[in-house]
């Protein structure tokens, strides 16, 4: 048996949709059903557990189901979400309650990182570094994370950083969404597409779902431990993207607004994913390009 946190959101429902089309696995679906119940309609799943429900049935040592690996992808991803005590619950202190759940069943442990922690730095540096200063809180919880699994000791565990997703299914994340999505919502809504007036454009590692789900399970399937990059080591302008949706969909234009103060001093302009690794692991399937990846999504 699998359990997938985070189940019902972009990555998670995608990952549950392509295990169905691999595999019987059972999979318990752990998230917040109220949210985002239609990403799961047409998912195959043992069960559904609501997040404080299974922390109970943790905490209380009821869950008494044989499992094979947690895949830990439920976090709170709101980059602007300035309540640290509320970010050190959902994204620490949860993590490791689940890491010690593991523990106790003997399985595999996987979690959910972000490419956030590089925080001015791209990313396409040495991984396992523990001096980066990541921009905002979010950030600095996912960091908190690995320092504590790999800062002092190797634990047998599995840190997933994800540079910047896109996809189907992630509507539900309204400002959290890719630029992909974002964009392309915009568009059809307004014919333009927003893009912040700067003196340097800003470069994302964009990586389509389905690619950062192939690499979390061969990562799985090859049961290594430590902290691995999700992306592509490629870096693609925003006002590149714009461009790509607007050729697609043959209308549109762009339009530039100045930068909200509250994202200044908090804000990666540049992430490129260091995947060095994948070599080493051999890794051999090759990523989407931007351009396929966009023409999916939209498709």
């Amino acid at each position: 048996m699998i359990i997938v946190t985070g189940g019902a959101g972009f990555i998670g429902a995608n990952l549950i949709k392509k295990i169905n089309n691999l595999s019987n696995l059972e999979i318990i679906v752990v998230d917040n059903i109220k949210k985002n119940k239609k990403n799961i309609n047409s998912l195959s799943f043992k069960d559904y557990y609501d997040k404080e429900e299974f922390i109970s049935l943790v905490e209380k040592n009821k869950f008494k189901s044989k499992i094979k690996s947690i895949i830990h992808l439920g976090a709170c991803t709101n980059t602007t979400e300035n309540n640290w005590n509320y970010l050190k619950y959902n994204n620490i202190i949860y993590t490791k309650k689940l890491y010690e759940f593991s523990l106790n069943k003997n399985c595999q442990f996987i979690y959910a990182s972000s490419a956030s922690i590089y925080g001015n730095k791209s990313g396409a540096g040495a991984i396992k570094n523990f001096n980066y200063k990541p921009l905002n809180l979010y950030g600095k919880s996912k960091f908190e994370l690995d320092k504590y699994f790999f800062k002092n000791s190797n634990k047998k565990v599995l840190s997933l950083r994800f540079f910047n997703v896109y996809g189907n299914l992630e509507y539900h994340k309204k400002d959290m969404r890719s630029p992909v999505s974002k964009f392309a919502d915009e568009l059809v809504r307004k014919k333009y597409i927003k893009l912040f007036k700067l003196l340097k454009e800003p470069s994302r590692d964009f990586i389509h779902v389905n690619d950062a789900i192939s690499l979390l399970l061969f990562l799985k399937k090859k049961k290594v431990n430590g902290i691995f990059n999700i992306g592509t080591g490629t870096s693609e302008t925003f006002l590149n993207i714009a461009k790509l949706i607007i050729q697609k969909k043959k209308y549109g234009e762009i339009r530039y607004i100045n930068m909200p103060h509250s994202l200044k001093n908090k804000y990666q302009f540049l992430t490129k994913a260091n995947i060095s690794f994948l070599k080493k692991i051999d890794y051999k399937k090759t990523f989407l390009n931007i351009k396929k990846g966009i023409n999916l999504t939209l498709r």
